[in-house]
């Protein structure tokens, strides 16, 4: 996404970053509702964004760019560049391209989507305890 859209001093993409929390605050309000006017449904939010970037040692140590080169002003913009190789330490980066993830990055996610980490990976609770309930 930085690729895209640039980052800040912090690395961060504010341009994105505003509209994730504008619709994150939204969210909320909408999984209270559903879990109050729909008895014996139990809805949770996931929090992608708190898993991917702390937490527990998972070896990923690159959140901020991709594994593959990716150009801006293409078709495919934010993809990986065609005939391109990837990098070699794809156990190291979240994300493939500017939108996929890698295979390890997949897998820290939904271990702590599973049991949570901290109180930002999950709303209302993580997946363990929803099954537990």
């Amino acid at each position: 996404m930085t690729s895209v859209f640039g980052r800040n001093e912090s690395g961060c993409a504010d341009f994105v970053n505003n509209y994730v929390e504008l619709y994150n605050q939204k969210l909320k309000v909408l999984i209270d509702n559903l879990n109050i006017n729909l008895p014996g449904a139990r809805f949770i939010i996931l929090n992608q964004t708190s898993i991917s970037t702390g937490g527990p040692p998972t070896g990923l140590t690159i959140f901020d760019r991709p594994c593959c080169m990716v150009l801006p002003n293409t078709r495919a913009k934010g993809q990986c560049i065609e005939g391109q190789i990837p990098c070699n330490n794809r156990n190291q980066y979240v994300f493939f391209d500017n939108f996929h993830q890698t295979e390890v990055g997949n897998l820290a996610i939904a271990r702590r989507s599973y049991t949570a980490f901290a109180l930002t990976d999950a709303y209302l609770v993580d997946i363990r305890r929803l099954v537990q309930s």
